[in-house]
């Protein structure tokens, strides 16, 4: 009967120790690149890893990081970019905790991004993108909630890690992990910030405005995308990108970010103006659209965004009551002053080049004091 009992109380132990040591495992074969490489020299591969063809050359370094798992770490040297990847990841519904050790041999604050593909079957439902910026000759971890979209019936996943450019530069990773959260797992659970509500976007000719409702949860922050283009740590309810093409379709993305976990992206699409008169025609004038038409400013900072303005990368100078001025983030401010208002006088020079000249001169600028 003991030896029984014994047997059984062993069953029912290991019944309950399985899920734990599931949730810590690693779903990512060789993640550590303590396992098997091929190859020799800088053509040396880990086994379970992909490397793109455009990366010059990768290897296994004999190096033991501070906390590391172990005694070899991977590198990758490039001629311009390249990524590592790995495919047929096992994942279902719900949370995991992704980690990479990282560090570049350049120079500092270049961006890594880590892209996630969500299949069912053999049929794409979602993508996810992070990112992280490495700095030179110092090991860090990036780490982030990854949240498999629900309701898809998704079942593996593929991760791509793209290296950030650099011209005959070395990256290094270690001890990638993608764990999964929960039941048994020391790693918290992260919910999923709710997307921005009431995303519109207002086109100008040189510029498009997006906007959303303010969340009602504390410490939320928001990103912007525009193709490659991409601001972070937004904390107002708008955002305004700059130097666009006029008469040119644009896509914009928008996010919101808390505790470094990103909603779903909310896409808006905008056409920009044309401009109102050809670029070579004579009678073509640029001018400031932000002014009102009766030439007066509501506040003491006046953004500088111009209509009719063909080079967007022209030389533009001002002037403030005949001293000159220079504008911080394109936006001029005025003199503090007493009262409702005051007048100004704004003299502008524009020089697009190819002897393209104007001198724009507001004799008496109306500057309202709010």
């Amino acid at each position: 009967m003991k030896t029984i009992y014994r047997i059984a109380l062993s069953v029912m132990m290991w019944v309950w120790v399985i899920p734990t040591m599931n949730a810590q495992e690693n779903l990512l074969k060789n993640g550590d690149f303590e396992g098997e490489w091929s190859g020799s020299g800088y053509d040396m591969k880990p086994k379970e890893w992909v490397i793109a063809t455009q990366t010059l050359g990768t290897k296994s370094i004999n190096e033991k990081r501070d906390g590391g798992n172990g005694t070899k770490v991977f590198m990758a040297y490039l001629a311009n970019s390249g990524s590592i990847s790995q495919s047929e990841i096992t994942v279902g519904s719900g949370n995991y905790m992704l980690s990479i050790w990282h560090k570049i041999q350049d120079d500092n604050n270049k961006k890594f991004y880590v892209i996630f593909h969500f299949y069912k079957d053999d049929d794409w439902q979602d993508s996810q993108e992070f990112n992280f910026t490495a700095k030179k000759d110092k090991w860090e971890q990036f780490s982030s909630n990854i949240q498999v979209p629900q309701g898809k019936n998704i079942n593996k996943a593929v991760m791509v890690i793209r290296f950030p450019y650099s011209k005959n530069g070395e990256v290094y990773l270690d001890d990638i992990s993608l764990i999964k959260s929960g039941s048994g797992s020391t790693t918290p659970e992260i919910q999923k910030p709710e997307k921005p509500q009431q995303v519109k976007a207002v086109a100008f000719q040189r510029e498009i405005t997006v906007s959303w409702q303010k969340s009602k949860t504390e410490g939320i922050t928001y990103e912007v995308k525009n193709g490659e283009r991409e601001f972070t740590k937004i904390t107002g309810t708008s955002f305004t990108l700059e130097k666009l093409e006029p008469g040119k379709s644009y896509t914009i993305e928008v996010c919101a970010v808390k505790d470094g976990v990103k909603s779903e992206y909310v896409s808006k699409s905008a056409i920009t103006d044309k401009l109102e008169k050809a670029a070579d025609s004579e009678d073509r004038i640029p001018y400031l659209r932000t002014l009102e038409p009766a030439g007066s400013c509501k506040g003491r900072f006046l953004k500088l965004y111009y209509n009719d303005l063909a080079n967007p990368n022209a030389n533009i100078s001002y002037k403030l009551d005949g001293k000159t001025v220079e504008p911080l983030n394109n936006t001029l401010e005025f003199p503090a002053f007493d009262g409702n208002y005051k007048r100004f006088q704004l003299e502008i020079h524009i020089d697009e080049g190819n002897g393209r000249e104007w001198e724009i001169l507001y004799n008496e600028l109306t500057v309202r004091n709010f």
